[in-house]
């Protein structure tokens, strides 16, 4: 499974028989191998569905790693780790997708897990019930793509930022955890309210607020999957292509949470 260049697409995806199937012939094994060669501890248990995945994001975002517009976003940098978790096995009552921002215990095995790991409930979840759930979420106003891969991009998403803020930081978690608590204070006018709730929907609210490092990520989720093709898995825009489709109000949001 490939994701080629825009013109030269080997590999398709589209919600029809023939390409669920194929996805669906994906051993989990080789997915944890694949990530394995490229530096990242994966363990996915026996979802396929989020391995799968969790694949595509990586060739994805190899293949859309520079932009202009956002040149200091390492989008092809890997998170240190992905892990499927039973609620069982955290240690606090955590949602049931993240990234974390810094290193300590998650799971109940007390590994300490490293600043850019990711972590996904296991749901036992088909493509089709991911591509339904994506679907249903955009009509309603609750995220900014309807793209099957959208959570998890979205989490990929943070993973980039926060290699961004490690950079910015000299590599300092205590100064990472002093910026992001910083730009949790960023108000956004009425405008810029509007905006966010129009383009990238409640996804990005915390504790009934609009939280500056969601918007980071539902803001570039909406960009990645705007690369994408709408029927079938191709890249058909580079990351500024899609910018360039972007309502110029959301572009001068991210660059305003990113340069504060």
């Amino acid at each position: 499974m490939n994701i080629q260049s825009a013109r030269n697409i080997n590999f398709k995806s589209g919600f029809n028989k023939f390409n669920l199937k194929e996805l669906n012939t994906v051993p989990i094994e080789v997915v944890e191998l694949y990530f394995r060669t490229n530096g990242v501890n994966a363990r996915f248990k026996d979802n396929k569905t989020f391995s799968v995945i969790n694949m595509l994001c990586a060739q994805i975002l190899k293949k859309l790693r520079f932009s202009k517009n956002f040149e200091k976003l390492p989008f092809g940098t890997n998170p240190n780790s992905i892990r499927i978790f039973d609620k069982y096995e955290l240690l606090n009552n955590l949602p049931d997708s993240f990234c974390t921002s810094i290193s300590g215990k998650i799971t109940i095995d007390n590994e300490i897990y490293k600043p850019r790991s990711l972590f996904f409930i296991n749901k036992k979840t088909s493509f089709e019930e991911m591509n339904e759930m994506a679907e249903d979420a955009k009509q309603k106003g609750f995220i900014s793509s309807d793209n099957f891969m959208t959570y998890i991009i979205h989490e990929w998403m943070h993973n980039v930022h926060l290699a961004y803020l490690y950079k910015k930081n000299g590599f300092n978690e205590k100064e990472v955890a002093k910026y992001i608590k910083k730009i949790s204070k960023i108000e956004f006018n009425s405008t810029e309210k509007t905006i966010i709730q129009e383009e990238l929907g409640e996804y990005v609210h915390h504790d009934g607020n609009i939280n500056a490092m969601e918007v980071i990520a539902e803001g570039l989720n909406k960009i990645i999957c705007s690369c994408l093709d709408e029927n079938k898995l191709g890249i058909n825009l580079s990351i500024d292509e899609s910018v360039k489709k972007m309502p110029e109000k959301l572009i001068n949001i991210l660059q305003k949470i990113l340069t504060y």
